[in-house]
């Protein structure tokens, strides 16, 4: 019973930016759990290693499309639905960060709001439409950050775009709920990815930040596998509208 609750045998996972990093980790995951998974990316090319990567998991079809273009989207959205089933569990992944400080350029800014909010708000918004008319439920799990909840001098577009986000979460919470689709947010801390590796391995910066953990370390990326599982399966079922942090104890000590 315990891992029929975990599993997403029967379902259409669809995981944006899932190329690398903690993107491909939950591809790996639902893909493991049963799930038909959809690795989505910028271009074919760059989503190739990592199909072949989890290819000997279970289903796995790669698609790219340009996730601030709506005519993109809902053409990706429609190609999915024909070739490998309606999405039963989304997870807003993609996003861009840059740092700047407070000198970040106009562009820079309004092109990260582009990318972080409005782009996951569209294909939320889009994917939960189809599963309120077939009447069967889903799950939207929305990727913010810790950076939401934490002040810092040189990330100001980022962490307001990911703040923004989490309470997109809880507002298409209160509108699908009554419908049977769960909204939630996953707050990832500091995780050694390749993103991160310099930062981590070669800086005071990341030994400052491994210290403000309360696990005294970096998270591993496979760290993420049960909190996105609880999330997008029958295990979460009566949790909807709220942020689940996986940061080892950073926002709490920070």
């Amino acid at each position: 019973m315990l891992s029929k609750n975990f599993s997403l045998e029967g379902r259409t996972a669809l995981v944006t930016g899932a190329a690398r990093g903690l993107g491909l980790e939950m591809v790996e995951a639902f893909t493991a759990a049963g799930a038909r998974t959809v690795l989505h990316g910028r271009t074919m090319e760059s989503l190739k290693a990592a199909h072949e990567q989890c290819a000997a998991l279970g289903e796995v079809y790669p698609i790219a499309f340009d996730l601030t273009d709506a005519a993109a989207v809902d053409a990706g959205c429609e190609r999915i639905a024909s070739e490998w089933g309606e999405v039963d569990v989304l997870v807003n992944n993609a996003g861009i960060r840059e740092r700047g400080g407070m000198g970040i350029g106009h562009d820079r800014f309004l092109a990260m709001v582009e990318s972080n909010l409005h782009a996951p708000f569209h294909l939320a918004r889009r994917l939960a439409e189809r599963m309120k008319e077939r009447g069967r439920g889903g799950r939207i799990i929305n990727i913010t950050s810790v950076a939401a909840h934490i002040s810092t001098a040189n990330d100001p577009a980022y962490a307001a775009t990911k703040a923004g986000l989490t309470a997109l979460t809880r507002t298409m919470a209160s509108a699908y709920g009554p419908h049977g689709i769960t909204v939630n947010a996953l707050a990832p801390g500091p995780f050694l990815t390749e993103y991160n590796a310099e930062l981590a391995t070669t800086s005071g910066r990341g030994e400052h930040i491994r210290e403000k953990t309360l696990l005294k370390r970096w998270g591993q990326p496979g760290e993420l596998w049960g909190a996105a599982l609880f999330l997008a399966s029958d295990a979460g079922s009566y949790v909807t509208g709220t942020t689940l942090f996986v940061d080892g104890g950073y926002s709490v000590s920070a």
